[in-house]
């Protein structure tokens, strides 16, 4: 199933691994296949992705700055809808460790 309602719309998977250097995303859109790496840090009270690159064929129809623009965006948003502040934010392999603070 195609994510349509996604804001990037056109990605048919997406796998996300943490890994204690950031995240690794395998994607898929169009029958192609890429991966995206990026670091995360806690920037202004949110989880941020910075850094990110594509690679593989889907970095010709996925530009990596719009993937990490729209991720950051959505993250943003879905953390201060819920009153999370984030002030620190650790990684191990396959696990993200956050720490909040009140708004």
């Amino acid at each position: 199933q195609r994510l349509d309602d996604a804001p990037l719309g056109l990605l048919d998977s997406v796998d996300v691994h943490i890994t204690p250097q950031g995240m690794e995303v395998a994607l898929s859109a169009w029958g192609l296949d890429g991966t995206y790496t990026a670091d995360l840090v806690a920037r202004d009270g949110s989880v941020a992705l910075d850094g990110g690159d594509i690679s593989g064929p889907l970095v010709l129809v996925v530009p990596d700055g719009e993937l990490a623009a729209t991720a950051n965006n959505e993250i943003s948003s879905a953390l201060a809808d819920a009153g999370y502040v984030i002030t620190e934010l650790t990684l191990e392999a396959g696990q993200m460790t956050l720490i909040l603070d009140s708004p």
